[in-house]
């Protein structure tokens, strides 16, 4: 009979392979984003973005990923009197839109690179989108 110490050392080692062939394969809850050696989930071709008042005012998501040519959509869901501005800031676009509430405003972005927008209205109130 294994004395305690064979049987602990044989758990250990049995857990240290098993670790690494789930590392090796890919496998756990990494949500497929892979690396080097696996797959990259494409970037949604739609994105929807709102706003919030709530101190301080955001946009909804603040920063998202889009795929090339993909459409986004801007709504004003603040409560009125609260007007939120789209404005690049960024050379790569030209964006200058201002949402009164319940307003939505749509674009395409045609080429990959990183997207950034302000709200001039709220300072601090800023996004990006990254095409892919």
């Amino acid at each position: 009979m294994p004395s305690s110490g064979t049987i602990g050392t044989r758990i250990i080692l049995a857990s240290l392979a098993a670790a690494l062939v789930i590392d090796c394969s890919g496998g756990g809850s990494g949500g497929g984003n892979g690396g080097p050696n696996g797959p990259v989930d494409p970037a949604p071709s739609t994105l929807a973005i709102t706003t919030a008042t709530s101190p301080p005012p955001v946009f909804i998501p603040v920063a998202a990923e889009l795929a090339v040519g993909g459409t986004i959509t801007w709504t004003n869901t603040s409560p009125a009197p609260n007007n939120h501005d789209l404005v690049a800031t960024t050379p790569n676009w030209q964006l200058g839109r201002t949402l009164a509430p319940g307003e939505s405003f749509t674009t395409t972005l045609p080429q990959a690179g990183r997207y950034q927008y302000r709200c001039t209205i709220h300072a601090g109130m800023n996004g990006t989108i990254d095409v892919r």
